[in-house]
């Protein structure tokens, strides 16, 4: 059949050669390859997916029989113009997908692995009436060079059968589907029939192989880089801790005894070694290290402690369904960079304690797959993972944590953190939640619940970039400990606290330690002796419920009494020279004792009080001396069984007083 007669199958999708097609040029060159066998070539395609590095092809290109009598492939790139034999690493092939999925080992620069489209995963997914197009190696061009063909996807049937009209021709079977929209892989060419072609969605030969790998391997692989000053020590890839950590105040005991030579086979550069945690590398370079379980572990605390020449974990097949214990695993793996953990199962898992602690190399982690829904403990989580810039953590239930202690705390390169998804009704402990987070200039709260919180010690502290906090929702009721809670908050130039109970807080020393630039601090219902620790730490203006600056009156830096605002003494205070132009309007004075209070040489001018109950109150041994009280209206109050005992009012000036005053039942000696 020509060229001609083969474009007019299908006139809306014929094949183009390569040459015309410069968007897909180099996928067709390093990705796109010809495979040869006995039943005929075929075409197969490169692509990687969750680090493993893959060859896919049609079964009836490459069977089950044709992979147990070869260990490589034979396949050809570049239009022919490489040759390459491929060495079989696992395999997974199905007759009813006709789809072969073949994991590799190379590390070649003539090869680029195509991306598979993360929607195909989806169940809601859509995919009628795309735009596609297949890269191939049809038989019927000359010197095997490769053609592309576009067209519509006209659906799926069966679940898995895709459905369209671009052109293919034999060769071109095992070929890679792809959206034209991002060039992403959905599914595989297997054939044509009289009025379409048809392929399979990779979504279910994918799901499969990954099943069979799960049941298959219980395995770690990691990569350790041995530098100069590493040859001929111990360099640990396992557990590498005597038990002992000072900045933590933490002790274990060896959660890695179970296993043993009968159960973990440890390889290291391919070779098989007795069980062990390290090696003693006897030059530099990097190491291959297989770590093969043949038991389900259930502790996985402190797995990886200490191990810091590490500079990559594979943990694809790695089974952690029935880890209960994730504290510490990564403690300290100051050189990894990034950690795939989307094949982990952690929805048994209950402590993640010190999960990533000291993980300072880290600059991005995708905790998307991560199911906490069980998780108690998240003190220390993310501590001093000081070069994460972003955290994405809105998949997070945390609806049983009670620990957040510390969790980000030492986050200096964090920016933002959305915690809007957070459940924390359960969190006892937010002490330290956000200590040095250096770079943070934003954070919502607005959704925490914290009335159950009894521990806002620190919570803040170091957070020397953020300039504004709206804390406005929080329940502080239940909270005994604030102290330093915003300490080292520099940038910090106003903050309200009108909403904060802390009727139960007994620590509140150095609340705002060196906050260099708070201007105002907005309070209500706080204790006077709380009032002068804050004065301690701050030159803010600190605002009261009435609106009133408190932190520059006499009375409250002579108060020797325990209350400020609705207490009943006020005692021993001495007031001179005051000048008040108030208005009091109904203030209800009522079984308050006030003893002893001097009140000398004040002015009371143009003070209208109205409306006042004095109401069983006892003034004793006052002296009021040449006060001047001057068009002073007290209209209409009722002073009713007071005693004004041995008190001198001397050379006082009372003019233009209203009258209707009752004073009832009062002795005055």
């Amino acid at each position: 059949m020509t060229q001609i007669e083969k474009e007019n199958i299908l006139k809306n999708s014929p094949l183009v050669t390569i040459e015309k097609t410069e968007i897909i040029l180099n996928q067709m060159k390093k990705s796109i390859c010809i495979i040869e066998n006995k039943n005929g070539d075929g075409t197969g395609f490169f692509c990687k997916l969750l680090n493993k590095k893959l060859l896919i092809t049609n079964n009836h290109v490459i069977n089950e029989e044709i992979i147990k009598n070869k260990k490589k492939i034979k396949v050809k790139l570049n239009d022919n113009k490489i040759k390459k034999d491929i060495k079989i690493k696992d395999y997974y092939t199905s007759i009813k997908y006709d789809t072969t999925i073949i994991e590799i080992e190379v590390n070649d620069e003539n090869i680029n692995y195509l991306e598979i489209d993360d929607e195909i995963f989806d169940e809601n997914i859509n995919l009628d009436n795309q735009s596609i197009y297949i890269i191939q190696y049809p038989k019927y061009c000359d010197e095997k060079k490769g053609a592309v063909s576009y067209g519509i996807l006209n659906g799926v049937k069966d679940e898995y059968n895709l459905i369209y009209n671009c052109s293919t021709d034999h060769g071109s079977s095992g070929s890679p589907i792809l959206k034209l929209s991002n060039q992403k892989i959905i599914g595989i060419h297997k054939e044509g029939v009289s009025k379409y072609n048809r392929g399979t969605l990779l979504k279910y030969p994918i799901n499969e192989y990954f099943n069979k790998i799960k049941k298959k391997n219980n395995e770690i692989k990691l990569l350790l880089k041995i530098g100069q000053f590493d040859i001929n020590k111990d360099i640990y890839f396992l557990d590498n801790t005597d038990g002992n950590y000072g900045d933590i105040g933490e002790h274990h005991h060896d959660n890695l005894k179970e296993l043993n030579r009968l159960n973990t086979e440890i390889f290291i550069n391919n070779k098989k070694y007795k069980y062990t945690k390290s090696l003693k590398p006897e030059k530099e370079g990097l190491y291959e290290i297989k770590i093969k379980f043949n038991i389900k572990i259930k502790d996985c605390s402190f797995m990886f402690c200490d191990c810091s020449n590490l500079t990559n974990i594979d943990l694809s097949s790695f089974d952690t369904k029935n880890v209960t214990n994730m504290s510490f695993m990564f403690y300290n793996c100051s050189n990894l960079t990034n950690i795939d953990l989307s094949s982990f199962d952690t929805k048994n898992v209950t402590n993640m304690y010190g999960m990533f602690y000291k993980c300072s190399n880290l600059t991005n982690i995708d905790l998307s797959s991560f199911d906490t829904k069980n998780v108690t403990n998240m003190n220390f989580m993310f501590g001093f993972c000081s070069n994460l810039t972003n955290i994405d953590l809105s998949s997070f239930d945390t609806k049983n944590v009670t620990n957040m202690s510390s969790m980000f705390y030492g986050c200096s390169n964090l920016t933002n953190i959305d915690l809007s998804s957070f459940d924390t009704k359960n969190v006892t402990n937010m002490s330290y939640m956000f200590g040095f987070c250096s770079n943070l200039t934003n954070i919502d709260l607005s959704s925490f619940d914290t009335k159950n919180v009894t521990n806002m010690s620190h919570m803040f502290y170091g957070c020397s970039t953020l300039t504004n906090i709206d804390l406005s929702s929080f329940d502080t009721k239940n909270v005994t400990n604030m102290s330093y809670m915003f300490g080292f908050c520099y940038n910090l130039t106003n903050i309200d606290l009108s909403s904060f109970d802390t009727k139960n807080v007994t620590y509140m020393s150095y609340m705002f330690y060196n906050c260099s630039n708070l201007n105002r601090v907005k309070i209500n219902n706080i204790s006077s002796n709380i009032i002068k620790e804050l004065l301690k730490d701050t030159k803010a203006n600190i605002i009261d419920q009435f609106g009133n600056n408190i932190s520059n009156n006499n009375y409250l830096n002579n108060n020797n009494q325990n209350n400020y605002f609705n207490n009943n003494y006020i005692m021993n205070n001495n007031m001179n020279n005051n000048n008040f132009n108030n208005n009091m309007m109904n203030f209800n004075m009522i079984n308050n004792n006030m003893i002893n209070n001097n009140m000398m040489n004040n002015n009371m001018i143009n003070n209208n009080m109205m409306n006042i109950n004095m109401n069983n109150n006892n003034m004793m041994n006052n002296n009021i001396m040449n006060n001047n009280m001057m068009n002073f209206n007290m209209m209409n109050n009722n002073m009713n069984n007071n005693s004004m005992i041995n008190n001198n009012m001397m050379n006082n000036n009372m003019m233009y007083n209203n009258q209707n005053i009752n004073m009832k039942n009062n002795n005055i000696i």
